[in-house]
C-alpha cells in the first residue's frame, strides 16, 4: 500500500548554486547513502558482523589510485577506528582501534575470510607486501579517435 507519494524534480539546484522555487525538492536520495555505505564498508574498511556493532569486519579494499582511507564508527560500545596506507605501492599498513566488549574479524588484502584473524579490544597494526593490481589504470578498448589537424594555410583569405 502506497502512503506517501511525491514527485522529485531533476533541477533542484541550479547552475548558479540556488535552488528551484516550489515543492518536490528533495535531497535526501537512496544514491546518496548507498555511496557512503560502500566508501565506509568497502574503501574504509568496517562493518557490522553482528548487530550492535558486537563483532566486526575489517576488510579493507583498496584499489585503483586510492592508497589510503580513515574510517570512524561510533558504536553503543565507543568509537571504532580502521586506518589504512600503502607505502611506495608495495607495503600495505593497517591499524584498527576497537572499543571494549568488542571483536573484529580482520582480513587484509589478498585474505579470504577464512583466513583472517580475529582480534579483540584495543589497537592492532598490521603489515603485509602488496602488489597493486596491474589492471590499473584500465586500458581503452579502442584508441581514441584521430583528430583533425587543420593545414596552415587552410583558412588564409
Amino acid at each position: 500500500m502506497l502512503t506517501k507519494f511525491f514527485l522529485e524534480r531533476w533541477d533542484s539546484m541550479l547552475p548558479d548554486g540556488s535552488l528551484n522555487p516550489g515543492d518536490m525538492l528533495s535531497f535526501n536520495h537512496y544514491a546518496f547513502g548507498a555511496i557512503a555505505q560502500w566508501l565506509h564498508e568497502v574503501v574504509g574498511g568496517i562493518s557490522a558482523l553482528q548487530p550492535g556493532w558486537k563483532k566486526v569486519l575489517v576488510r579493507p579494499v583498496p584499489g585503483g589510485i586510492i592508497t589510503s582511507a580513515s574510517v570512524k564508527h561510533l558504536s553503543q560500545y565507543g568509537m571504532i577506528e580502521c586506518h589504512w596506507r600503502i607505502y611506495e605501492g608495495q607495503k600495505f599498513n593497517l591499524e584498527i582501534i576497537l572499543p571494549a566488549n568488542i571483536t573484529a574479524l580482520v582480513v587484509l588484502p589478498g585474505q579470504i575470510e577464512g583466513q583472517g584473524v580475529e582480534v579483540g579490544s584495543g589497537r592492532h597494526e598490521f603489515s603485509i607486501e602488496y602488489v597493486s593490481d596491474t589492471r590499473w589504470p584500465p586500458k581503452p578498448i579502442h584508441p581514441p579517435p584521430p583528430f583533425y589537424h587543420a593545414e596552415p594555410d587552410e583558412f588564409a583569405g
